[in-house]
């Protein structure tokens, strides 16, 4: 029954192909051969593309999903869990679903299956939606019962990481998974005020036109949007075309600002150079992992290397997750594909996922953690540490160990659902238990108000590793055994 599901709701070329044939219950070995076949072609046609410059291997790279502030400004202290950004932390596989009304009452659903095959509950779901559709007093969207239908199928699972995504959170979901968007460069909210800017980014139409944070927009034009809410807004500048004006309140001051859209590209890494101990330390933190902080990651660590570093601190405290190819190429400029990065456990099995690099890095690796470093970081923690014998500093992370895969509606309406459980290296679950760091240091509560550097006592601990001798020899031999 599993199958056949699997079949009917999850791809669509498979569902057409299986509605031509007429397949005997009693030939089940026939059934679950073609299934088979049907599936690995399904997955083959999912594989994505590498960056040019990698070597394409047979396996399937699985995207992942995060919702995280982009920079120091935007972030806070860490909670014990994601609220409503948490739909951030999955894995994406394109799958495009159409789903429409015709599907479940139509031979494109049923296949040439009799009465006797279909399951009693899909036959109970079918004579409620004829019920529902025959005896409504009123207008009935046939869509809309369908995806009502979904909505409750996901919830009734009673997964934290399964859900069904609204279209202000697959805005933001798409958005941080890409890493560009076209726009003003603002992150609005809405407060007592009306539509308030939280954030400006960097070189973007809205910094350019003197935005600042904790402006609050009353006019996109001639149209007050004071009572409107941020989608709302956000909808109404994607959707225009050419110059416009955002009138702002500012300390009870009306300003009017002329401006256009522009393509707003996420800055997720950032990096520096620490001079500590007659050695050079360099610092990349790494905010998310969008559609393009791999590029960013791999320039950004070139341009450290070049410079000599004797070690490196990578950051990914606060980061939710993203796209997991995006770490399984970080993590191979510097492991060789001896090495494995993660594992993965379902129904099917456990499958392995190796390096694509071709040499492994020779220079220390220290990595920063707090509560909120999850998922994505959880496997760049887990395979730098098991694979590479970098150290962690911080404190406990998140504990996301699940896959999730992300399915879209005929309607664009979206909804995530587990589908695996991933393991370290070592097949270590992480679930629920998150990564304990090898030398645990508490944040000072001050650098939350501020986030000074001069505060920030996780870093200043991560630096103190790099002096001590017994670091050098241990991660040698660590190295050795990976």
């Amino acid at each position: 029954m599993e199958n056949e599901k699997k079949e009917n709701l999850q791809n669509k070329s498979v569902k057409n192909e299986t509605a031509k044939k007429k397949v005997s219950s009693k030939d089940t070995n026939i059934k679950k051969e073609t299934l088979k076949k049907k599936t690995a072609g399904k997955n083959n046609a999912q594989k994505e593309q590498l960056p040019k410059d990698r070597v394409v291997v047979k396996k399937e790279m699985k995207e992942e999903t995060v919702a995280k502030k982009t920079s120091k400004s935007k972030k806070k202290e860490p909670s014990s869990s994601f609220g409503i950004l948490e739909l951030s932390v999955l894995l994406i596989l394109t799958c495009i679903l159409s789903i429409t009304s015709g599907l479940f009452l139509g031979n494109k659903f049923l296949g040439n299956k009799t009465n006797d095959e279909i399951p009693k509950e899909l036959n109970e779901f079918i004579s409620n939606y004829n019920y529902i559709i025959e005896n409504y007093y009123g207008e009935v969207n046939k869509k809309d019962i369908i995806t009502g239908a979904i909505k409750g199928m996901v919830e009734s699972l009673g997964d934290t990481h399964t859900s069904f995504l609204d279209e202000s959170t697959n805005d933001t979901f798409n958005i941080q998974l890409q890493g560009s968007f076209e726009g003003i460069g603002v992150e609005i909210i809405n407060t007592d005020e009306g539509i308030t800017v939280l954030s400006v980014f960097d070189d973007s139409p809205a910094s350019k036109a003197d935005i600042k944070p904790g402006d609050v927009i009353i006019k996109f034009n001639e149209l007050n949007v004071s009572t409107k809410q941020a989608v709302e807004l956000t909808n109404i500048i994607r959707n225009n075309q050419g110059k416009f004006s955002l009138t702002i309140k500012r300390e009870g001051e009306k300003i009017e600002k002329e401006m256009s859209k522009g393509l707003i590209i996420i800055k997720s890494v950032n990096s520096k150079i620490y001079n500590n101990d007659n050695k050079k330390i360099g610092y990349l933190e790494v905010t998310l992992f969008a559609a393009n902080t791999y590029q960013q990651f791999k320039s950004a660590l070139q341009n450290l290397e070049s410079q000599n570093i004797d070690g490196l601190i990578i950051d990914v405290r606060f980061n939710t997750g993203g796209h997991l190819s995006a770490v399984e190429s970080m993590v191979s400029l510097f492991l060789d594909s001896s090495h494995i990065i993660y594992q993965t456990e379902s129904k099917e099995g456990i499958e392995k996922t190796y390096s694509l690099g071709v040499v492994t890095k020779k220079y220390p690796i220290v990595l920063l953690s707090n509560k909120d470093s999850a998922s994505a970081s959880e496997v760049l923690m887990g395979a730098l540490r098991e694979e590479y014998g970098a150290k962690v500093v911080g404190v406990k992370s998140f504990g996301k160990g699940t896959v999730q895969q992300l399915n879209t509606l005929s309607t664009s309406d979206q909804y995530k659902i587990t589908v695996k459980k991933w393991l370290t290296p070592k097949g270590n679950s992480i679930d629920k238990v998150g990564i304990t760091p090898d030398i645990i240091v508490e944040q000072d509560p001050e650098y939350f108000k501020d986030f000074d550097e001069a505060k920030d006592v996780q870093l200043k601990r991560a630096l103190e590793v790099f002096k001590n001798s017994w670091f050098y020899p241990i991660y040698i031999e660590n190295r050795k055994e990976g």
